[in-house]
């Protein structure tokens, strides 16, 4: 599940503040189930704070900002008062960047076990990739340089990400939690 904590803003920038939110699965009627940051069902509407940002009720400072979703397709529909707005496009998880099934199956010709192999099916100047089966990555990018196997970047595992995305949304909270400022709470900040 990722966690989506926009704030919810009209036409000119201004945040909307006391609105409710409703999550739908993609173009359809159906309610999405939505989740709080420590992975407990929510229930609809949910609704923005004083700032415009979207909380779900749950208690604790850090596991009510936003929702969290499976990846996917989404739409909300935002209502204060008469006034009534959609966001159409919500993606979240996997529908928000490439997809590795997609990119893999179009990479797949220039796929090889080791550099040895990439060398010999390319010429200087091409680019291949070497499958990383133990490592943290998923495939290794090669340049074929006048012969040489020269390393040029990485794509990571999905656990990498994951791992890295986890982090950044507790940073994101904590400067939410503390008023726009960055806390390091196990430094004493």
């Amino acid at each position: 599940m990722q966690r989506y904590s926009e704030i919810i803003r009209d036409e000119l920038g201004n945040a909307i503040a006391d609105a409710e939110v409703r999550v739908f699965v993609g173009d359809s009627s159906a309610l999405a189930t939505v989740y709080d940051g420590d992975g407990n069902t929510v229930g609809q509407p949910l609704t923005t704070d004083s700032n415009g940002l979207i909380i779900n009720g749950a208690v604790g400072t850090l596991a009510k900002i936003g929702f969290k979703a499976t990846g996917g397709r989404y739409r909300l529909k935002i209502k204060k008062g008469a006034d009534e707005f959609e966001l159409p496009d919500v993606l979240i998880g996997d529908a928000q960047g490439y997809d590795a099934i997609d990119f893999l199956s179009a990479a797949s010709d220039d796929i090889f076990p080791d550099t040895t192999d990439g060398i010999a099916a390319t010429t200087d100047g091409d680019y291949f990739y070497i499958a990383d089966e133990a490592g943290d990555n998923l495939l290794l990018l090669y340049k074929n340089d006048a012969g040489t196997a020269l390393e040029l970047g990485t794509l990571p595992r999905a656990s990498v990400i994951s791992g890295l995305v986890d982090q950044a949304e507790q940073y994101r909270d904590q400067i939410a939690a503390f008023g726009g400022y960055y806390a390091d709470t196990t430094a004493g900040l």
